[in-house]
């Protein structure tokens, strides 16, 4: 088997090779940053007259890539993109999406069924996991400890939302009622609102009311984009207030690109490498906070299968597939709202032995169930 592997900056390209190398499987990559991940002429042509295709038994790709598709399918090679996020970021990615060179997998359960209900069957259900062999190579040390250590940890992004933005042009009643589905949205776990009540008529509206106020604009709002942004906005407000609420009573870390002039009580301490300095945050950390992007409708994001891995407390926003594959209390804890995070919080921070018995639960459930080399082997098998 020889396979060709698509780099840019992300996260499971460390232990993607690391797996290929510990199976003996054979495999080129191609580094690169796309000027325009739809259309760049210059990897287009560099590939077609660079790369002998025929050599290779498929093409990887952390995430989707419309251009990837297309090249694929042009030189008749099987493309795996092999997906982390939810929503893929992808406009249009339905005109791509079809091509029977394609092997879409996705973390996301809901995310999945959507695009099979609309008759697509390039598209597969497939849970994320973690690096055994890399995790077991980890070592620990007082030193690390002093530096990592705290009771309540959290690395992720706080979403600077444009949504501001998108609905500044919108009449009051339209933002009103934009306002009154986050509202209830942001009290609810296990059930997204937006997917039915952001209809093809309302989108209709707003557009119509752009072109009202700006008759030359060329703009068009898609039910994706503000679907992301207001799940980003939701999920950004969840975050601030819980690492506010949080850092009062707590000693608390944020972890994160970029600091918010809005959190006063978390500690910012910076964004951290994920394979050489997260899973010491997760390690020693006592309590992991995974509040889960609200646009990831059902499936377990990857920091939760990291957090479990190293051995890591996870307190985690209810979420059907978490719920499914773990048991609440055993594995982890879930909660349902913010005063129940806070009630969790404080009760498994004073009693330290339920705690660490629950993390080593989780952990050893994630090591045997949940590896990427498991995974990897799935999406080969399907695919070859």
């Amino acid at each position: 088997m020889n396979i060709l592997i698509y780099h840019k900056d992300d996260y499971l390209f460390y232990d993607l090779c690391d797996i290929l190398n510990c199976e003996h499987i054979s495999y080129s990559v191609i580094p690169y940053t796309f000027a325009d991940k739809y259309e760049d002429m210059t990897f287009w042509n560099w590939c077609i007259h660079n790369i002998a295709f025929d050599k290779y038994d498929v093409l990887i790709s952390v995430n989707y890539y419309p251009i990837l598709a297309r090249l694929c399918c042009k030189m008749r090679i099987k493309y795996i993109a092999w997906c982390y996020d939810c929503p893929l970021n992808v406009v249009s990615i339905e005109d791509t999406l079809d091509y029977e060179t394609n092997y879409v997998f996705l973390f996301d359960r809901k995310q999945y069924q959507s695009y099979y209900d609309k008759g697509f069957r390039t598209v597969y259900h497939m849970p994320l996991g973690v690096n055994t062999r890399r995790l077991s190579g980890l070592t620990y040390s007082a030193a690390l400890e002093r530096k990592y250590s705290c009771e309540i940890g959290f690395v992720g992004n706080l979403y600077a939302s444009k949504l501001q933005e998108i609905i500044a042009p919108m009449s009051p009643f339209l933002q009103g009622y934009l306002q009154a589905l986050m509202d209830a949205q942001f009290t609810i776990y296990g059930g997204y609102l937006f997917d039915s009540l952001l209809t093809d008529e309302l989108l209709s509206q707003i557009n119509n009311g752009y072109k009202e106020k700006v008759p030359d604009t060329t703009f068009t709002l898609s039910k994706e984009a503000l679907n992301f942004a207001m799940a980003s906005e939701i999920t950004r407000k969840e975050r601030i207030i819980l690492l506010n609420l949080l850092g009062k009573r707590h000693d608390t870390k944020l972890y994160s690109y970029a600091p918010s002039e809005l959190i006063e009580n978390a500690v910012y301490c910076g964004s951290v490498d994920y394979v050489s300095e997260m899973p010491y945050v997760f390690h020693y950390s006592k309590i992991n906070l995974n509040p889960i992007m609200r646009s990831i409708q059902s499936g377990i994001p990857l920091r939760a299968f990291d957090v479990m891995g190293v051995g890591g407390f996870l307190l985690s926003s209810w979420q059907e597939e978490l719920a499914e594959s773990y048991i609440d209390g055993e594995d982890l804890v879930l909660y349902d709202s913010i005063p129940d995070a806070l009630e969790k919080a404080a009760f498994y921070l004073k009693h330290e032995d339920i705690r660490t018995q629950i993390a080593c639960s989780g952990q050893r459930k994630t090591l045997q169930e949940h590896t990427l080399r498991s995974v990897l082997e799935k999406m080969l098998h399907i695919v070859l």
